[in-house]
């Protein structure tokens, strides 16, 4: 480990004692306190008992183990799960540099898939945090370089002996606080700027961006991008990641992802492939609603999934799929079993709250909020029933009553 870090205090059977005594403490109300006594810095410490509670969820295998320089930095690092896909992404011959060290989790797991890895990272605390952390993790395929990312590029593409590169750009600040779509242009670093000189050692790219960025006009905005991953956890859009290729040319693929605690939902295809399914207003009881997971959504292949896996279209807007025999193998989304069709007439609200005092309620092409309806049919949220309202081919407006069916492999 290296010598003279504002990080050595972890270490020390001081502090250890005091993150056993206030491990349950409030930091809000541990920074009140009269800590002076310390023998190391009051504010330090109780950032790393601040965030190694968050880190549980996160990184749970690293939380103990890492020292954390802000109280936002676990805010904003990779969880493993995501950390541990971008590392798929690189060879055990590649060496990577990454521009966005932050906390160091995506360099950490890159490190224990490519050769070497050098991480960038402007800010001097932070930097300092994750040479400590991979020292001290016994990475020594790691080298940290505390610059900026256009600075680092822009002063070493000559000498670089990488050939890969992995940059994690936030958000470039603007006056429209209601814009919610970008661009990778618009983050910082500006990947746009580096690009030129990346292209001089670097084989290809991977830049991870917001859940929010327009795909298509990325993929307009950089003409060498080869893959695109979109990436949900439990069904949540989390990330897209891009890569950028400057030595070979392929159509662009594009694969969704959805991970969560039993297994990983993969989709992929073609960008720019349509399909054209078949619509049908005939849904029944002992049908399976199959409902497209959040990464099939964000890429608008509802009618590849459908196609491929032999699925009628409730209607052309609904996005709710079904198969009227059996379940469909490895379908990207998740699965119900219809147990009856109702409509908002008062003897199928009373029939449905005869079946049932609470449901999930979600609507797809419905006049209705899940909140307006739910107060509409008076009944609790939750339970094992599950609502999906929508309007049929044919202009109906139906209520499906469903329980889930576990996926099949």
């Amino acid at each position: 480990m290296n010598s003279n870090t504002r990080f050595d205090f972890i270490l020390t059977d001081e502090f250890q004692k005091f993150a056993k005594e206030h491990s349950a403490a409030d930091p809000v109300m541990l920074r009140l306190k009269d800590l002076s006594q310390l023998p190391f810095d009051k504010e330090l410490a109780i950032i790393q008992l601040e965030c190694r509670k968050k880190a549980k969820r996160k990184i749970p295998e690293l939380a103990e183990q890492l020292a954390y320089p802000t109280a936002v930095s676990i805010e904003q690092c990779t969880s493993s799960i995501l950390a541990e896909f971008h590392a798929s992404l690189f060879e055990t011959d590649d060496n990577v540099i990454d521009l966005t060290c932050g906390l160091g989790i995506d360099t950490f797991f890159i490190a224990q898939k490519a050769q070497t890895v050098t991480s960038v990272e402007a800010n001097d605390i932070v930097a300092e945090a994750a040479g400590f952390n991979y020292n001290r993790l016994g990475r020594s395929n790691i080298s940290v370089v505390c610059d900026t990312a256009e600075h680092f590029i822009s002063t070493h593409s000559g000498e670089l002996k990488a050939n890969a590169v992995f940059v994690d750009p936030s958000r470039r600040l603007t006056q429209d606080r209601n814009l919610r779509t970008y661009s990778i242009k618009d983050t910082t670093p500006d990947v746009a700027l580096m690009l030129p000189e990346i292209r001089r050692f670097a084989d290809f790219m991977i830049v991870k961006a917001s859940p929010m960025v327009d795909i298509s006009q990325t993929i307009a905005d950089f003409p060498d991008i080869s893959d695109v991953w979109i990436l949900s956890v439990k069904n949540e859009c989390k990330e897209l990641l891009f890569r950028i290729d400057f030595r070979t040319k392929k159509e662009i693929e594009i694969h969704t992802l959805n991970f969560d605690s039993l297994h990983t939902q993969i989709f992929s295809y073609t960008y720019g492939a349509t399909a054209s399914p078949l619509i049908s207003s005939h849904i029944g009881q002992g049908h399976t609603l199959c409902v497209p997971n959040a990464s099939v959504m964000k890429a608008g292949a509802y009618n590849l999934a459908a196609q491929a896996f032999g699925l009628r279209k409730i209607a052309a807007n609904s996005h709710l799929l079904f198969a009227e025999k059996g379940q469909p193998d490895s379908f990207p989304g998740r699965q119900f079993e219809v147990i009856d069709i109702l409509s908002l007439s008062k003897p199928d609200v009373k029939k449905l709250k005869s079946i049932t005092g609470c449901a999930n309620i979600a609507c797809r092409n419905f006049p209705l909020t899940p909140e307006e309806l739910r107060k509409k049919l008076r009944i609790g949220d939750g339970g094992e029933y599950y609502i999906f309202a929508t309007t049929t081919a044919d202009a109906k407006k139906i209520l499906l009553l469903c329980k889930p069916q576990q996926p099949t492999a």
